[in-house]
């Protein structure tokens, strides 16, 4: 009855074992996300990096062309064949009849910078968003 006996203990000591060892791989299963929640690492946040675009739209005489920084509009720039800078220099003259475009260069005298190059016979109308 001895070995019997021996027999029964030795297998109840391997279940125990083996439970054991259940118990210890489970716990080895939940270790990382333990480690990951109680040491928490400090994130660095990586210097946000400026985006810059650009849209620029041509057509026969005149084009328009607008830069953004992280889309945010910065500067728009407006360029037609011309001599644009004396027309809004009389403006204020009530004696001539109004153009088409002398509403829209009367908006634009107060917060645009107006230029013409003469030898290439362009104005130029550039306009700073931050100044509107």
């Amino acid at each position: 009855m001895e070995k019997v006996e021996d027999g029964v203990k030795k297998k109840k000591v391997k279940r125990v074992f083996c439970y054991i060892a259940l118990v210890f791989l489970v716990i080895l299963l939940f270790v990382p996300m333990v480690f990951k929640i109680v040491f928490k690492e400090a994130k660095k946040e990586e210097p946000k990096k400026d985006v810059l675009s650009s849209l620029k739209c041509e057509k026969d005489i005149e084009s328009i062309s607008s830069s953004f920084k992280n889309d945010i509009p910065q500067n728009t720039s407006y360029r037609i064949k011309g001599n644009f800078e004396t027309r809004t220099e009389t403006i204020d003259n009530k004696d001539e009849t109004e153009d088409v475009d002398r509403p829209v260069l009367r908006k634009f005298q107060s917060i645009a910078n107006i230029t013409y190059d003469e030898t290439e016979n362009i104005s130029a109308i550039n306009i700073n968003v931050e100044s509107i």
